[in-house]
């Protein structure tokens, strides 16, 4: 499958720029830039009673008396006052009751996601593990449903993932890379100063952090997304995923909006270029891939959910140049980049330069250790972009101590070095700071890394 590079044709990033909302240009430093349930109150017909219950309930009520209605999808019936000698309305599971007030033959049927006893107690007509239900298997048919808070997880289902590493399965076990390690693997590494882009007009520090070793593969993401967190359902709380050290930088609530709703339409979203993109719904031959086609706002909320945030520009430059070793390459002084050391230029496959494909993208780590970074990092080159938390304003800021741009990253843009499988070598330099999209997601270009604090 033939795939334009994201950063290497310039021209045509003219033309995407003008549909999504990106520009090429240059800047004084150096930089590039690329254009990368309601509820509602109901009363039944009271005739022939003394004693009116008021019911609240999700898409329907039960009156007191003859005249009950079946509630539909939602919640079950809770009496805030209860109709006298009424079993049905006294919030209370009770007789042959299947769940509170519904079930059992002789009460109005269930919602989905309360417990059963046959399909008959079920609004919906579906009973399955015991779970009224649409269709499928509670707990088991790869949706939200029920009272499920994540997919397949949450309510009466096993509790959802919470963190990345949970599990053990491919992509969050030992499996990754040529030596089989931990995947949530991380490393401290020790701060420090340097130049950014190499260049001693623009010196940088940055204190002590921690940082994974691999990029973030479909398999820790995928807890992500079963979690249920990183939508507008379930969004970061304010503040989260800040740097210590940087003052107003964790999640800004304005960005809830920014999330896609639910965790259906996540997981559809990902899947953002068909032949190329490594997610799949449900857990396939991609688990040790980099995930990628998720936003900088999804990447944000995913390291805060895991107990971190997103490295600065200056921690992930560290890394790249080696620190005060102010490497060319990740890997040292030297050999030049080559497929040996570093996946780009869609050559990883065998085929020639730009002819992209899915395997073009392999597991993370398979060019350890040959291209390793002074800390143990891998992929630090190519592979996929890296988010980091700084937007992309004009220069890099002057001084840099623990340094980061604030500003806001949806009108400013963002910032990303190293470069990505898809991108010719010179784009891979590093001295290229190139712009990209808050919310782009039109390639399988942009994956995630997370650093912590000490």
């Amino acid at each position: 499958m033939l795939r334009p590079r994201v950063l290497a044709l310039v021209p045509a990033l003219v033309a995407l720029s003008a549909a999504v909302g990106g520009f090429v240009g240059c800047a004084s430093d150096g930089s590039e830039s690329l254009g990368g349930d309601s509820s509602g109150d109901s009363s039944g017909d009271s005739s022939g009673d003394t004693t009116t219950a008021t019911t609240t309930a999700s898409g329907g009520g039960m009156g007191a008396g003859g005249g009950a209605g079946v509630g539909g999808a939602g919640s079950t019936t809770n009496a805030t006052t209860g109709t006298a000698g009424d079993p049905c309305q006294n919030g209370v599971k009770d007789g042959a009751e299947s769940d509170v007030d519904c079930g059992g033959g002789t009460c109005p049927t269930c919602a989905d996601g309360d417990a059963c006893n046959g399909p008959a107690d079920c609004g919906s007509g579906s009973c399955t593990s015991g779970v009224c239900g649409p269709s499928g298997p509670a707990c088991d048919n790869n949706k939200q449903d029920g009272t499920e808070t994540g997919i397949d997880c949450g309510g009466s289902c096993p509790a959802c993932p919470t963190t990345s590493c949970d599990g053990g399965g491919p992509g969050t076990g030992n499996d990754c890379g040529p030596n089989n390690e931990d995947c949530c693997t991380s490393s401290v590494v020790t701060g420090g100063s340097y130049n950014r882009n190499n260049d001693p007009t623009w010196p940088a520090s940055v204190s002590d952090f921690r940082i994974e070793k691999y990029e973030t593969t479909v398999g820790r993401f995928r807890n992500f997304v079963k979690s249920g967190y990183g939508t507008q359902q379930n969004p970061p709380a304010a503040g989260a995923g800040a740097h210590k050290l940087i003052p107003n930088s964790g999640w800004d609530p304005a960005w809830n909006g920014q999330l896609e709703t639910t965790p259906q339409t996540f997981r559809n979203a990902l899947k953002c270029e068909p032949g190329i993109h490594s997610w799949s719904d449900a857990p396939g031959a991609t688990e040790e891939e980099p995930i990628c086609c998720e936003t900088w706002f999804e990447a944000f909320a995913f390291c805060a959910w895991n107990g971190g945030r997103l490295p600065t520009e200056a921690e992930l430059h560290y890394l790249q140049v080696g620190g005060s070793d102010q490497r060319p390459f990740p890997w040292g002084m030297g050999p030049p980049i080559s497929i040996q050391y570093t996946v780009y230029d869609c050559v990883y496959d065998g085929s020639g330069p730009g002819s992209c494909t899915g395997a073009d993208l392999p597991n993370v780590g398979s060019l350890s250790p040959a291209g390793d970074g002074k800390w143990g990092q891998v992929d630090l080159m190519g592979s996929v972009v890296e988010y980091v938390r700084d937007s992309f304003k004009g220069a890099m800021p002057k001084p840099c101590n623990d340094c980061a741009r604030m500003e806001d990253p949806i009108a400013n843009g963002l910032v990303s070095r190293g470069g990505a499988y898809n991108n010719a070598a010179p784009f891979l330099a590093m001295d290229k700071r190139l712009k990209i999209e808050a919310d782009f997601r039109v390639h399988c270009a942009y994956g995630v890394r997370c650093a912590y604090d000490l």
